[in-house]
């Protein structure tokens, strides 16, 4: 007579066959939660420094912009790359700050995801879902 196994085993079993899918779900976690956090808070409202970025989106729209003021001091550092992308977004739909806002978080997303693949990298063995999920909430 053939016998069951224990539950412990076929839980196991149940684990490592579907362990990539788990994985990926629990990848998926917290940009899926940081994305609905982004969609629920963001406004389409200059805040502090985003005034800052206006009339260079004006001078740029307008036609009078030059490198000179990409390239401009800003504290003490020179934002030629943020200023750049602040100038595109302005040309594409009209600095909504909201687009912006989501671009950010697709670079988080993005930066969360190759953190993933150095830790894949580093460990030299799969991934287990639930190191994944303390990695997406920290």
């Amino acid at each position: 007579m053939r016998s069951d196994p224990p539950v412990a085993e076929r839980f196991d079993s149940w684990v490592t066959r579907y362990n990539t899918i788990l994985t990926c779900v629990a990848a998926l976690v917290g940009p899926a939660v940081y994305l609905f956090f982004v969609d629920h808070y963001a406004v389409n409202s200059f805040f502090g420094d985003d005034w800052s970025v206006a009339p260079l989106v004006h001078e740029a729209l307008h036609g009078h912009l030059s490198v000179s003021q990409l390239w401009s001091q800003y504290n003490e550092s020179r934002l030629f790359v943020g200023n750049s992308i602040d100038v595109l977004f302005g040309y594409l739909d009209r600095l909504d700050l909201r687009s912006v806002v989501f671009f950010s978080a697709a670079l988080f997303i993005t930066s969360y995801a190759l953190l993933l693949g150095l830790l894949y990298r580093y460990l030299g063995s799969r991934l287990t879902p639930i190191p994944v999920l303390v990695v997406g909430v920290v």
